[in-house]
Protein backbone atom coordinates (compact mmCIF):
# COMPACT_ATOMS: atom_id res chain seq x y z
CA UNK A 1 0.00 0.00 0.00
CA UNK A 2 1.76 3.12 -1.03
CA UNK A 3 2.14 5.92 2.28
CA UNK A 4 2.58 8.83 -0.71
CA UNK A 5 -0.48 11.16 -1.07
CA UNK A 6 1.58 13.07 -3.76
CA UNK A 7 1.61 10.44 -6.29
CA UNK A 8 -1.30 9.68 -8.02
CA UNK A 9 -2.68 6.27 -7.02
CA UNK A 10 -3.51 4.83 -10.13
CA UNK A 11 -0.16 6.07 -11.85
CA UNK A 12 1.61 3.50 -9.26
CA UNK A 13 -0.67 0.69 -9.29
CA UNK A 14 0.48 0.52 -13.11
CA UNK A 15 4.02 0.18 -12.22
CA UNK A 16 3.34 -3.04 -10.01
CA UNK A 17 4.22 -5.20 -9.39
CA UNK A 18 7.48 -5.24 -6.74
CA UNK A 19 9.48 -7.45 -6.01
CA UNK A 20 8.87 -8.68 -2.42
CA UNK A 21 10.52 -11.69 -1.88
CA UNK A 22 14.05 -10.14 -2.28
CA UNK A 23 13.54 -7.23 0.53
CA UNK A 24 16.32 -6.15 2.92
CA UNK A 25 15.98 -4.58 6.40
CA UNK A 26 16.44 -1.20 5.88
CA UNK A 27 19.79 0.47 6.16
CA UNK A 28 20.17 4.37 5.83
CA UNK A 29 23.11 4.01 3.23
CA UNK A 30 20.18 3.06 0.48
CA UNK A 31 19.09 6.16 0.25
CA UNK A 32 22.27 8.35 1.27
CA UNK A 33 22.79 11.01 -1.23
CA UNK A 34 19.07 10.48 -2.84
CA UNK A 35 16.09 12.11 -2.10
CA UNK A 36 13.28 10.10 -0.70
CA UNK A 37 9.88 10.78 0.59
CA UNK A 38 8.94 9.72 4.27
CA UNK A 39 5.74 7.83 4.60
CA UNK A 40 2.62 10.34 4.57
CA UNK A 41 0.05 7.54 5.53
CA UNK A 42 -0.08 6.49 9.15
CA UNK A 43 -0.21 2.54 9.67
CA UNK A 44 -3.91 2.40 10.57
CA UNK A 45 -5.46 4.97 7.49
CA UNK A 46 -3.24 2.43 5.01
CA UNK A 47 -4.31 -0.93 6.54
CA UNK A 48 -7.60 -0.14 5.94
CA UNK A 49 -7.09 0.89 2.48
CA UNK A 50 -5.34 -2.60 2.01
CA UNK A 51 -8.19 -4.62 3.35
CA UNK A 52 -10.70 -2.88 1.12
CA UNK A 53 -8.46 -3.08 -1.95
CA UNK A 54 -8.69 -6.69 -1.10
CA UNK A 55 -11.78 -7.19 -0.23
CA UNK A 56 -13.21 -5.30 -3.75
CA UNK A 57 -10.63 -8.01 -5.43
CA UNK A 58 -12.05 -10.86 -3.82
CA UNK A 59 -15.80 -9.80 -4.34
CA UNK A 60 -14.48 -9.86 -8.17
CA UNK A 61 -13.07 -13.03 -7.79
CA UNK A 62 -16.22 -14.62 -6.46
CA UNK A 63 -18.49 -12.84 -8.94
CA UNK A 64 -16.64 -14.23 -12.09
CA UNK A 65 -16.67 -18.10 -10.55
CA UNK A 66 -20.70 -17.62 -10.50
CA UNK A 67 -21.93 -18.76 -14.09
CA UNK A 68 -24.20 -16.24 -16.32
CA UNK A 69 -24.14 -12.61 -17.07
CA UNK A 70 -25.61 -11.32 -14.20
CA UNK A 71 -25.79 -12.34 -10.06
CA UNK A 72 -28.14 -11.03 -7.48
CA UNK A 73 -27.17 -10.71 -3.72
CA UNK A 74 -23.39 -12.22 -3.91
CA UNK A 75 -22.26 -11.56 -0.72
CA UNK A 76 -19.11 -12.29 0.19
CA UNK A 77 -17.34 -12.03 3.81
CA UNK A 78 -13.53 -11.54 4.85
CA UNK A 79 -11.77 -12.05 8.06
CA UNK A 80 -8.04 -11.12 8.50
CA UNK A 81 -6.48 -12.31 11.00
CA UNK A 82 -2.37 -12.50 12.69
CA UNK A 83 -1.78 -9.36 10.48
CA UNK A 84 1.53 -8.38 10.20
CA UNK A 85 2.84 -4.81 8.84
CA UNK A 86 6.02 -3.50 7.27
CA UNK A 87 7.35 -0.33 5.77
CA UNK A 88 9.05 -0.82 2.79
CA UNK A 89 11.01 0.98 0.36
CA UNK A 90 10.46 0.52 -3.63
CA UNK A 91 12.48 2.10 -5.94
CA UNK A 92 10.05 4.95 -7.82
CA UNK A 93 11.53 7.73 -9.82
CA UNK A 94 9.18 10.38 -10.40
CA UNK A 95 8.96 13.16 -12.70
CA UNK A 96 6.93 16.04 -12.15
CA UNK A 97 6.22 18.47 -15.08
CA UNK A 98 3.63 21.76 -15.46
CA UNK A 99 2.46 21.90 -18.77
CA UNK A 100 -0.10 24.92 -19.22
CA UNK A 101 -1.80 25.56 -15.77
CA UNK A 102 -1.61 21.82 -15.08
CA UNK A 103 0.54 19.53 -13.51
CA UNK A 104 1.64 15.88 -15.23
CA UNK A 105 3.53 13.36 -13.70
CA UNK A 106 5.66 10.63 -14.48
CA UNK A 107 6.43 7.37 -12.51
CA UNK A 108 8.89 4.68 -13.18
CA UNK A 109 9.34 1.26 -11.57
CA UNK A 110 13.19 0.91 -10.82
CA UNK A 111 13.07 -2.85 -10.41
CA UNK A 112 11.49 -3.38 -13.87
CA UNK A 113 11.12 -0.34 -15.60
CA UNK A 114 7.63 -0.47 -16.16
CA UNK A 115 6.46 3.42 -17.12
CA UNK A 116 3.37 4.82 -16.05
CA UNK A 117 2.86 8.29 -16.53
CA UNK A 118 0.20 11.65 -17.51
CA UNK A 119 0.64 13.66 -20.60
CA UNK A 120 -0.75 16.57 -21.57
CA UNK A 121 -3.75 16.45 -24.92
CA UNK A 122 -4.82 19.03 -27.02
CA UNK A 123 -8.79 18.80 -27.53
CA UNK A 124 -8.02 20.66 -30.78
CA UNK A 125 -5.20 18.22 -32.63
CA UNK A 126 -7.39 15.47 -31.44
CA UNK A 127 -10.69 16.53 -32.90
CA UNK A 128 -8.82 17.75 -36.20
CA UNK A 129 -6.97 14.09 -36.65
CA UNK A 130 -11.07 12.72 -36.20
CA UNK A 131 -11.79 14.74 -38.69
CA UNK A 132 -8.90 14.02 -40.74
CA UNK A 133 -9.32 10.49 -40.53
CA UNK A 134 -13.18 10.84 -41.12
CA UNK A 135 -12.48 12.62 -44.83
CA UNK A 136 -9.87 9.91 -45.28
CA UNK A 137 -12.66 7.14 -45.06
CA UNK A 138 -15.15 9.41 -47.24
CA UNK A 139 -12.21 9.90 -49.78
CA UNK A 140 -11.68 5.35 -49.62
CA UNK A 141 -14.96 4.72 -49.58
CA UNK A 142 -15.83 6.92 -52.73
CA UNK A 143 -12.82 5.66 -54.78
CA UNK A 144 -14.31 2.59 -53.95
CA UNK A 145 -17.32 2.98 -55.00
CA UNK A 146 -16.65 4.28 -58.31
CA UNK A 147 -14.71 1.20 -59.68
Amino acid sequence: MCASVGVHSALLRGIEPFPTAELKDYDPGFVAGWVVERYQIDLVAAAKTARDAMDAKLRQLCAEQIPGDTYRNLDVRSNYSEQTFKHILAPIWLRSYNFGARAFQAVMNGYTGAIQGEYPKSWIKVMLLVIAIIVALVIALSLGSHR
